[in-house]
């Protein structure tokens, strides 16, 4: 999510005493000391700096104890003269002049041994939706304690945000927006001018000194001061952090980039655990233009800010290449979704998932969910629990994002609060980043990926079936069946933008693997998959009619003929691969299903490409018994064209929408005898190369088919999708028809038996087939007069 910032890193941070100040740090209690002497700003040496300075210097700036006396210009170095160099302070004086030190003309010293300090905050950020946003809570009496919101305006959230070294105010909350706290409510009715640098200079009631409840504890968003770019979802990408003096976002080194950093980076933008930490530029390079400002990063792990880490301040341009990165978990997640961009939307708060109310629930909210995801553009906001009930609590309400908001940071009721009930769980249909191209159903095909606004292909080096099983699971497929490389589905175009992947196989989406994403440029090695299908036909005779059932959570069900049409039935053809719709079934036609009825009140469109992605009633919702079973008759995906009759011709099959031929390129009575059985032709006659029904015309989909006989389909059947090394001189074609053998039989009757009665025709009729070793039926003939045999008259013809 792309904001622009006004974070002050490099803000003036003033005591009320206006004689010290703490610069460029990660907030009002951190950063390069700064004293005020001979009517001038200067900084302080670090010969002689320890913690018991740093104390000293805490308790003046109103924070709480020192936590490290930072020396070497650790928040960079300051200009002007260096004011005072050798403090010696014993940690309990009430104001750093009140200790003992050198001032200007005592000592020498440059600005790269600059002093700083880190104390404790006492004031502090809960429950929101990054490190700059949340309730407002504050120490006195070692004990934390929240604020009223009574007189609570911009005013005051201005003030609070300069404290946590945060941007300017991003958007003002309601009262308990991010949770009721606990404890002493310590503020009320504060008021602010903006000029204060710390909420607690601000004019107020006094402490706890007041009637408020935690049901008006104040809250803020402020902007953020670091960002992830170029990740798949809200909660991975490249680390940014706001640089002020050139008004631009610079990056980190991702040299000994780890663990530790990287949960750091994950709990400030408001994301779950850090997964992985990226370096090497994984998430592409910054722009050559800004700086990379972090180097030798070493966090513990438990920091609130990357800010508050150890590391080298830079400023290179050269080292972008070594960029870091990180991978969170979301905190948002959709479930129950027909793949992996649709589902019921629940989000992570307090510890516990919990889903959204659909009150106020829109397109522009949904957005932001798809944009959270990582997906494309929010093709529709589902409400009325769509996608099933959640349970727990319903977290979110009345939701009013904007065109960059995550979810987290939309404007709502708050958290928890409202009477909605799980019947008003709100759900989403975003639009995928993945597809796959020339298959031979939704569920097959060639692996292409979205990004940077264009399409782009998979190299299919180190290509398994652990990389497959992540993009049938993203599709919304079932398990995977093979994982194919050598451009099995035809080459691509366009770019290569993964390479080397190498999933886990528990990943939900392809694009959170470990993958190489530059230096690949050969798309006969493009990868595709062939995944089990989540929609299939029952009761046809062949895969093209039948009765239609879909597998969801799952489980395979059926689908209502309410307001089943020819549009619906198109989109299961479609899916399935096949031709035009024929004829809409309904009335269980194809017989009753069994198991749950999952679609009813289908509304499909021209450009739905699969049914589960059409308009419906909901998943599991309807009130339909199986005796309303929907069915579909398609077109068959393979026809005969130019033949003497239905059952010969050259071989036509239907991929991507378009007819195209086969090449004969290994071609025989096995892959022949899949064409005939399909399409109800009986068994091959002559298998016909060398476009011998005429030259067809279009792409020749299917090359070096490799059928072993009992396939129920030709594209079932192992083939390369390679339309370059074949023309259409060498069409494949067959003939298919029934044989029938005509056999004349003699017998010898013994004088007084009669050959025609049943028990003797019987016994001939075992003794025929046991000789013959017949395939299949034969009848014996029945003549005119009702007999099967006649005497024998002469020489038999």
């Amino acid at each position: 999510m792309l904001l622009i910032l006004f974070l002050i890193l490099g803000n003036t941070i003033s005591s009320a005493s206006e004689s010290v100040r703490l610069v460029n740090g990660n907030n009002s209690c951190s950063g390069r000391l700064e004293v005020f002497y001979n009517n001038q700003w200067g900084t302080v040496c670090d010969d002689g700096w320890d913690l018991s300075d740093a104390a000293v210097v805490c308790r003046e700036m109103g924070c709480g104890d020192a936590i490290e006396a930072k020396s070497g210009a650790y928040f960079r170095p300051g200009g002007g003269q260096v004011s005072m160099s050798n403090i010696g302070c014993v940690g309990n004086e009430p104001m750093l002049s009140s200790c003992s030190s050198k001032k200007v003309g005592e000592f020498y010293c440059d600005h790269s041994k600059d002093a700083g300090v880190i104390c404790r905050s006492l004031a502090r950020l809960v429950n929101g939706s990054h490190s700059c946003s949340g309730r407002v809570e504050v120490f006195k009496d070692g004990q934390w304690g929240t604020v009223c919101s009574n007189g609570w305006d911009y005013s005051e959230a201005a003030v609070i945000c300069t404290e946590m070294g945060c941007g300017s105010v991003f958007e003002q909350r309601i009262g308990g927006f991010f949770g009721q706290g606990s404890g002493p409510v310590w503020l009320s009715d504060v008021q602010c001018s903006n000029s204060e640098t710390t909420l607690r200079h601000c004019t107020f009631q006094g402490w706890g000194q007041n009637s408020c409840g935690h049901e008006k504890d104040a809250t803020v968003a402020c902007y953020r001061r670091i960002k992830l770019e170029n990740g798949f979802n809200a909660c991975s990408g490249r680390v940014e952090i706001y640089n002020r003096w050139g008004n631009n976002w610079v990056t980190v080194v991702g040299d000994n980039w780890d663990l530790s950093e990287a949960a750091v980076v994950c709990r400030e933008v408001g994301c779950g655990d850090a997964i992985a930490a990226k370096g090497a530029a994984y998430f592409g390079q910054g722009y050559n233009g800004f700086p990379v400002w972090l180097n030798d990063v070493s966090c513990i792990g438990n920091e609130p800010t990357l800010f508050a880490c150890e590391s080298k301040k830079i400023e290179d341009f050269q080292l972008h290449y070594k960029d870091a990165g990180v991978i969170c978990q979301s905190l948002v997640k959709l479930v129950n979704g027909t793949n992996s961009c649709s589902g019921r939307v629940e989000v992570f708060f307090d510890g516990r998932w919990g889903t959204v109310c659909d009150d106020g629930w829109d397109l522009s909210d949904a957005a932001a969910v798809c944009r959270e995801m990582g997906c494309g553009d929010a093709i529709e906001a589902k409400s009325a629990a769509y996608f099933g009930q959640g349970s727990g609590l319903v977290w979110l309400s009345d939701l009013q994002c904007g065109s960059y908001s995550t979810l987290r940071n939309c404007n709502s009721k708050g958290w928890g609060q409202n009477s909605c009930g799980h019947e008003k769980d709100a759900g989403v249909t975003c639009q995928l980043k993945i597809r796959l191209v020339n298959g031979i159903s939704s569920c097959s095909g060639r692996v292409e990926v979205f990004r940077d606004g264009q399409w782009g292909t998979v190299y299919d080096d180190g290509w398994d079936l652990l990389d497959a099983a992540v993009v049938c699971r993203q599709m919304g497929c079932g398990d995977a069946t093979e994982a194919i490389g050598g451009a099995y589905f035809g080459q691509g175009a366009g770019q290569i933008f993964m390479g080397s992947v190498n999933c886990v196989g528990n990943e939900a989406i392809l694009s959170a693997c470990e993958s190489r994403r530059t230096g690949m440029y050969d798309h006969s090695k493009d990868a595709g998959v062939i995944c089990n299908p989540s929609l299939r036909l029952i009761n046809g005779h062949n895969s093209c009619f039948g009765r239609v059932e879909v597998l969801f959570n799952g489980i395979w069900g059926t689908v209502c003929d309410d307001g089943w049409d020819a549009s619906d039935a198109a989109v299961v053809c479609r899916e399935m691969g096949c031709g035009d719709v024929i004829e809409a079934k309904s009335a269980a036609y194809f017989d009753q299903g069994s198991g749950p009825v999952w679609i009813s009140d289908l509304q499909c469109s021209d450009t739905d490409s699969r049914l589960r992605g059409c308009k419906s009633g909901g998943w599991g919702r309807g009130t339909c018994g199986h005796e309303k079973d929907a069915g579909v008759i398609c077109e068959d995906n393979v026809r005969l064209v130019s033949g003497t009759n239905p059952c010969s011709g050259r071989v036509e099959v239907l991929l991507a929408g378009q007819w195209g031929t086969v090449c004969d390129n290994g071609w025989d009575a096995s892959d022949a005898a899949v064409v005939c059985r399909q399409l109800g032709c009986g068994t091959v006659l002559e298998v016909k190369n060398a476009a011998y029904f005429g030259k067809g015309s279009g792409t020749i989909w299917m090359n070096n088919v490799n059928c072993f006989g009992n396939e129920a389909t030709l594209m079932s059947c192992s083939y390369n999708a390679t339309p370059d090394r074949c023309d259409h001189e060498k069409d494949a074609g067959v003939i298919c028809g029934a044989v029938k053998v005509l056999l004349r039989v003699e017998v010898k009757a013994t004088f007084g038996i009669n050959p025609n009665t049943a028990g003797i025709i019987n016994k001939i009729s075992d003794e025929i087939g046991k000789k013959l070793r017949i395939n299949g039926t034969f009848t014996l003939k029945t003549q005119t007069d009702g007999n099967i045999f006649h005497k024998r008259i002469g020489a038999a013809p």
